[in-house]
């Protein structure tokens, strides 16, 4: 273990190699997952919670629940992400504590997100597959909801020891070979991917045989299929998508955790680390991506967001038509002032005139006397 006195690694800039252009590039990426992040799961959360005048369905509840932990993600992940950049994995200001937990929420965020997508499938299954059963209760969801933050947690656990300040270089696993380590992460990988998959194989095969079987369909009204149909496309959807983003970083973790078990020293080739870069910045966009699904498929959502564009564009229609009405006033205050000057000209001749008129008349009335 790193002594106090290295808890805080501080390196000189002329020991860092100047960033190339991949780098800058892979450092626009970040930020702009971000920036895209940070807005849209704020605006999901605002649509959910403040503009949603109807009661939230046990699904939308769960919806607002994983905005709120991609929210997180797409905080911590490209932060951290552009800081290890930046820093070229040689430095860590943080120290120990923020080196256990700063890089273990990144994957608690993966492990809370897809332990909700569960728990909304589960709950569509319930419905959709048993309509005549109530969905599950708000007791229930909170409890499974802290299940999965506590197997989240403790799927951690093994990096949560292991993790090191390394002097000289940045807050990792040093000794990542050693069974004590490998092993329990191995495990928990594995555990957390393949129950998912399972579940969510066999979850959509009922839901697809109840909604899209003949026979069911002739039993329940066809409104309550549509909107059921809508809601299985948008959960397989999201499923789907995390699996695509998430799952290949997993498997390369694995394999690198095989390896590193094997009595074989293989250090990885630039192919692989690069490959795991691109991987990272498909597990950020994993924070931001619903966004964009619930934009295309959620109704309610949607619907929320054009209205909201609706509004601001005439509150904006509104400002260009003050701001031309004031316009126009100022010139005819512009207006009104030259009409003042020009009647002030006209007074001040026209008292002229009658001045010269005036004694014009006096000394004629002078001559004739």
């Amino acid at each position: 273990m790193a002594s106090n006195s290295s808890l805080l690694i501080n390196i000189s800039a002329s020991s860092l190699e100047p960033l190339d252009r991949s780098d800058f590039a892979l450092i626009a990426a970040f930020s702009i997952i971000f920036i895209i992040g940070v807005i849209g799961n704020i605006l999901v959360l605002y649509v959910f919670k403040f503009r949603t005048k109807k009661r939230l369905s046990t699904m939308e509840r769960l919806i607002l629940k994983l905005a709120i932990v991609d929210l997180l993600g797409s905080i911590f992940n490209p932060a951290l992400f552009v800081y290890w950049q930046i820093t070229q994995n040689r430095a860590w200001h943080f120290g120990t504590v923020g080196c256990k937990i700063f890089p273990t929420i990144l994957n608690v965020t993966d492990s809370v997100s897809i332990g909700i997508i569960v728990i909304i499938a589960l709950d569509r299954c319930r419905v959709i597959c048993n309509p005549f059963i109530r969905g599950y209760s708000t007791m229930q969801i909170n409890g499974a909801l802290l299940v999965v933050l506590c197997t989240a947690v403790f799927l951690e656990i093994p990096r949560l020891i292991h993790a090191e300040v390394i002097p000289g270089l940045t807050c990792y696993v040093p000794e990542s070979n050693k069974p004590s380590y490998a092993y329990p992460a191995l495990l928990s990988l594995l555990l957390r991917d393949v129950s998912c998959s399972v579940i969510f194989v066999v979850i959509f095969h009922r839901m697809y045989h109840a909604l899209y079987d003949p026979d069911v369909i002739r039993l329940l009204g066809d409104q309550s299929q549509i909107k059921k149909r809508k809601a299985y496309v948008l959960l397989v959807v999201i499923t789907i998508v995390f699996t695509v983003l998430v799952y290949p970083r997993d498997i390369l973790h694995i394999v690198f955790l095989i390896i590193s078990l094997s009595p074989y020293d293989m250090a990885p080739s630039k192919a692989i680390l690069d490959l795991n870069t691109v991987l990272k910045i498909l597990r950020a966009v994993n924070s931001i991506i619903n966004v964009f699904i619930y934009a295309r498929l959620h109704g309610k959502f949607r619907k929320s967001l054009k209205t909201m564009q609706t509004s601001l564009n005439r509150r904006r229609q509104a400002a260009i038509k003050k701001i031309n009405h004031n316009h126009i006033i100022l010139s005819g205050l512009g207006t009104l002032e030259t009409n003042d000057v020009l009647e002030d000209n006209l007074c001040q001749n026209g008292h002229s005139v009658f001045d010269s008129y005036h004694s014009h008349n006096k000394n004629n009335t002078s001559s004739a006397e």
